[in-house]
């Protein structure tokens, strides 16, 4: 039976925080661990979990712990980092983006990408109908309508409702 993390062990783990490093490898093994085990013997290559306030799974990229990976896994950590709010569980890299002015999937594009952004239509010709699809974005785009209707786009006088376009 394998011993289970102890009160005062996860004090001695929690002492002990991986420092942060450039290019490390946040993967399965974490060689800037020092191949430790959470009593800090030598043993098996130690992995990064890193602390998640929030619970979404998610954990913050600043705050990493060096952890045995055959022992359970340390409270209110997580082995994937990424979290951009570790205080809001509905934030985190695999949140859908929605258009409400916060990166909610973390990946440093506010609304980009969102699940309910609005398809526009260029209207090059200021008539108020587009043709020509255009971006979906949160915001209405400059020269941009919500609607692809025109049936003649280089001509303002001619648009849905007026002769010329049936």
């Amino acid at each position: 039976m394998k011993p289970t993390l102890t009160a005062l062990s996860l004090l001695l783990l929690t002492l002990t925080a991986c420092p942060p490093t450039e290019g490390d490898d946040t993967g399965p093994v974490a060689p800037f661990c020092n191949d430790v085990d959470s009593e800090g013997e030598p043993g098996h290559p130690a992995r990064v979990f890193y602390l998640n306030d929030d619970g979404d799974d998610y954990g913050n990229d600043e705050v990493r712990l060096c952890h045995d990976p055959f022992e359970n896994r340390p409270d209110n950590y997580s082995p994937f980092a990424g979290d951009c709010d570790d205080d809001n569980n509905a934030i985190h890299p695999d949140a859908a983006e929605v258009c409400d002015g916060i990166d909610n999937d973390c990946d440093g594009d506010v609304d980009g990408n969102a699940l309910d952004a609005t398809q526009w239509y260029v209207d090059d010709d200021g008539d108020g109908y587009g043709y020509d699809i255009g971006p979906a974005m949160c915001s209405q785009p400059p020269g941009h309508v919500d609607n692809g209707n025109d049936c003649d786009d280089s001509n303002g006088l001619i648009y849905p409702g007026v002769q010329g376009c049936e």
